[in-house]
């Protein structure tokens, strides 16, 4: 751009075309805008100052400053002029031009930014790096140094940092890989801010020229303090562990691979009456045994020596009036192969009288009293065999109704003094031959014998019911002892004990969902729910075993260019008929955990083989979004599993995207979900989070997890332009996703209204029928270039939304 100005005047007389093309003034116009009142406000003032003192003396002008654009944009511009002087010096005219710089000052800006990231994420990582020129001195040291990271330990001011015993040999050795020029590595300790000092590693790498000369050298230090501080720990396990067996008041002995005794420790010989070790060694082990015990310390022996590990227990050996267990493991050599045995007597004859104490613990609830859930297995199965010559018997599940809020509203020592009570009303209201157990929260389970139809299970449960109908008094307060009963009856409901406490389990089910405190006999119309249960897992096991299961492909419009960015793997199949399946119809799998592992490897292998087929094509897909659940997730192999066979297939990882719904994020196992997620990000493949917003703790999760893409859920998309407000939850979401820098893809446009409701607030993908239904695999390209065909430019799009192009809802 051209202008010149006449001495003294303030405002230049003449511009050039592309002046008038650039601020969109009036072609040859020289009226309007002052000069000034173009520039950026923030560099009005100082252009001006630079300006006057030009034209006072006369000195060329150059200045870079914003200048207002033709759209209302600031651009970066140089500014240069010179003066035109007549014979007496004095400026006649000024002449100039204006350079549009504004990418040139973009880039500028952003090399800085870009600089000052690299130096933020050195300081990020957890090792210290350094940098030395090829003398061996310091030029370069990430804060992470702590007392070593300033500027004082640049040079050889580092050494400073070290404690003083490490300081000369760190040294040395430090000038002598200088002068040789072998990669340095040394271990020290480091001093910290607060005077303490840390074991640290540190390793450095000469940089060398063409010529094969050192330039610089690039350095790390690692703490290796918890290392150090391991190592000498185990050491000192060792020396604790050999001061353990001295001490210990077992009888212990090492064998040598052919049984004889090579040491044992003071217990031993003192259990022996021997007077010194030596007494007791160079004999083979288990010559004290006689009778049966002779045969079970060779059988035993024989077991460790074949690598498993012998146990045998023995009223005699050390001594004659005490009960032993005896065990004998191997201790294996380098090749796995054992090469000495511990043989370890302890002395249980105080124990053996506690034994059927502690077996009645093993099959009662502390709590209660009663008999727990494994005990209460074993007498129903008891029960069943009794009852293969008898009228039959009846199960009952019995569930307190309250005891959450008991324990909320009075505290836990109240729930367990109610669960005492309970247990022993129920107790009191059954026969001597009938078994009341404690299964485990707040269920019971009644075994009685002697019901054999639902009239006699109704009339002993109302005489249980009798027993429970008064409230029992706690801390001065009436607490409810009500409870709802699922009942099932062998043989009629059941020929095995799993089948017939399942249908308990219905009862109880259909009890509860009824009205509290009542009581259900099972019903073969209460199974509805499990039949249509079973009937999904059937379908999907045929759908996989007949090789059905295929992704169908829905594309992900940009709503910027209107073209397709990628696409959404979803699960379809065709049953008998041939007719396309949905996945609604098998939603019992996925709580699978075998079926939707099976189910998943299928459609991640159909996906991986249609993307590297698109890929071989050079077919412009995009990306491909896969969605995975927590069963996939909570694999340990999932991660690895999957960037192996993207390496394998030759798929790079931004090709693929994950997507999951927050449900993933709750329950057991989330803290190998999130390491899973990681793991992910860490190979380059992207996270979507469906279903955005209709899960819980939406933005914890979005804190906590690498998510990429958030996925507005279709339930607000077709709230738009209705009184239920989706308008100002999916403008909200939009506008999270842009402070938080993840991308927003909205699901389930069917209109032109909901679309360009979305363009005007900045969400950035789309997808739905508007666009195109999911196709098959052999569609994609086809539609890929119909999508591509009837996208426009930018210009056309701000007067023609481009949805209008591609047509209402597509087939």
């Amino acid at each position: 751009m051209v202008w010149s100005m006449a001495a003294g005047q303030h405002q230049p007389d003449f511009y050039n075309d592309r002046w008038y093309e650039f601020t969109g003034l009036p072609q040859g116009s020289l009226q309007g805008p002052e000069w000034a009142d173009l520039f950026h406000p923030g560099d009005r003032e100082a252009t001006l100052a630079s300006w006057r003192h030009c034209r006072d003396t006369g000195a060329p002008y150059e200045v870079e400053y914003r200048v207002r654009d033709r759209h209302g944009s600031y651009r970066w511009v140089v500014s240069r002029g010179r003066a035109e002087l007549d014979d007496q010096g004095t400026v006649r005219r000024w002449y100039g031009t204006c350079t549009d710089v504004h990418e040139r000052q973009l880039d500028r800006e952003a090399l800085k930014a870009s600089e000052r990231r690299a130096l933020e994420i050195l300081n990020s990582v957890p090792h210290i790096i350094w940098c030395a020129d090829e003398h061996g001195s310091l030029d370069f040291i990430s804060t992470q140094g702590g007392a070593a990271g300033n500027a004082d330990a640049l040079g050889n001011g580092w050494l400073e940092a070290l404690h003083p015993d490490d300081r000369e040999p760190t040294e040395q050795r430090w000038a002598d890989n200088v002068r040789d020029g072998n990669p340095f590595e040394v271990t020290f300790r480091l001093l910290l801010p607060d005077g303490s000092f840390i074991w640290t590693m540190s390793r450095g790498t000469p940089e060398r020229n063409a010529q094969g000369q050192i330039v610089r050298w690039f350095g790390t230090c690692t703490d290796i303090h918890e290392q150090i501080i391991a190592q000498r720990a185990l050491e000192d396990s060792e020396r604790l562990n050999r001061g353990i067996v001295e001490a210990s008041p077992d009888c212990i002995s090492v064998l040598n691979a052919e049984g004889i005794v090579l040491s044992v420790n003071t217990a031993t010989a003192q259990a022996y009456g021997a007077e010194n070790h030596c007494a007791l060694v160079n004999r083979r082990w288990g010559t004290d045994f006689r009778g049966q015990a002779a045969l079970d310390s060779r059988s035993a022996l024989a077991t460790a020596m074949r690598g498993g590990v012998g146990r045998m227990t023995v009223r005699g050996g050390p001594s004659r009036d005490r009960w032993y267990d005896i065990v004998i493991a191997p201790i294996f050599d380098s090749f796995g192969e054992p090469s000495n045995f511990l043989v370890v007597s302890r002395d249980f004859t105080e124990r053996k009288t506690a034994e059927e104490k502690a077996q009645w613990a093993a099959n009662h609830d502390p709590l209660t009293e009663l008999p727990n859930r494994f005990l209460f297995h074993q007498c129903l199965e008891q029960q069943f065999k009794k009852s293969e010559h008898e009228a039959g018997f009846a199960l009952l599940i019995f569930d307190v109704d309250y005891l959450k809020n008991v324990n909320d509203g009075m505290g836990h020592d109240a729930g367990d003094a109610l669960l005492r009570e309970i247990a022993k009303r129920l107790v009191s209201a059954v026969g001597p031959n009938d078994v009341v157990a404690r299964l485990g929260g707040d269920e019971f389970g009644v075994l009685l014998t002697s019901a054999t139809d639902p009239s006699g299970v109704e009339e002993r449960v109302r005489h249980i019911k009798a027993n429970l109908v008064n409230p029992f008094t706690y801390a001065g307060s009436l607490i409810d002892c009500q409870g709802s009963i699922g009942a099932s009856i062998y043989p009629r409901d059941g020929q095995e004990s799993a089948e017939l406490m399942k249908c308990a389990d219905v009862a109880l089910y259909a009890a509860k969902q009824s009205a509290k405190g009542h009581l259900r006999i099972y019903k073969p119309a209460m199974r509805h729910q499990i039949q249509r249960r079973l009937a999904m897992l059937s379908i999907a096991r045929n759908a996989l075993s007949d090789g059905s299961i295929m992704p169908f492909y829905q594309p992900k419009v940009c709503l910027t260019s209107g073209r397709v960015s990628g696409f959404e793997a979803l699960l379809r199949w065709r049953d008998e008929a041939g007719n396309l399946c949905f996945p609604d119809s098998i939603a019992a799998a996925f709580e699978d955990v075998e079926l939707a592992s099976d189910i998943s490897a299928r459609m991640m292998e159909a996906v991986l083989r249609d993307v590297a087929g698109w890929l071989d094509r050079g077919i412009p897909f995009g990306h491909v979004a896969i969605n995975a659940g927590s069963v996939e997730l909570r694999r340990h192999d999932f991660v690895d599993g999957l960037l192996e066979r993207l390496a394998a297939k030759g798929i790079p990882s931004d090709r693929i995207q994950l997507e999951v719904t927050e449900r993933v994020f709750l329950g057991r196992g989330s803290e190998h979900i999130a390491k899973a997620l990681r793991g992910l990000n860490d190979g380059g493949i992207k996270l979507a989070l469906d279903d955005f917003g209709t899960g819980f703790a939406s933005l914890s999760h979005l804190n906590m997890h690498p998510v990429d893409f958030i996925k507005i859920d279709k339930s607000f998309v077709q709230d738009i332009g209705t009184p239920r407000g989706g308008e100002a939850i999916v403008g909200a979401v939009i506008g999270l996703g842009a402070s938080l820098g993840i991308g927003t893809v909205a699901e389930g446009i069917e209109t032109t209204e909901q679309h360009e409701f979305l363009v005007q607030r900045g969400c950035q993908f789309a997808q739905g029928f508007l666009y195109s239904a999911a196709v098959a695999a052999e569609q994609v390209p086809a539609l890929i270039e119909r999508l591509a065909g009837k996208a426009t430019t930018p210009a056309v799009r701000r007067a023609r939304s481009p949805v209008r192009l591609l047509g209402n809802r597509a087939a």
